[in-house]
């Protein structure tokens, strides 16, 4: 869900991704931000969003967590 990347970027940043946006002055949505990225997919489940990487033109990927 991505709540999970907010509340693993607060841990990392020590602030909320939605003050960064603000700070940089980013309009819209945390979602939408991610959306404009064009690496990931989100998908509303519910409430929630769950996001993906997408893996256009991309032979392997690593994640670490």
């Amino acid at each position: 869900p991505i709540a999970h990347i907010a509340t693993e970027f607060k841990k990392q940043y020590s602030r909320p991704i939605t003050q960064l946006m603000r700070d940089l002055n980013l309009k819209g949505t945390f979602p939408k931000f991610l959306q404009s990225l064009g690496a990931f997919k989100l998908k509303k489940v519910g409430k929630a969003y769950q996001v993906a990487l997408r893996l256009d033109g991309l032979n392997a990927l690593v994640i670490e967590h």
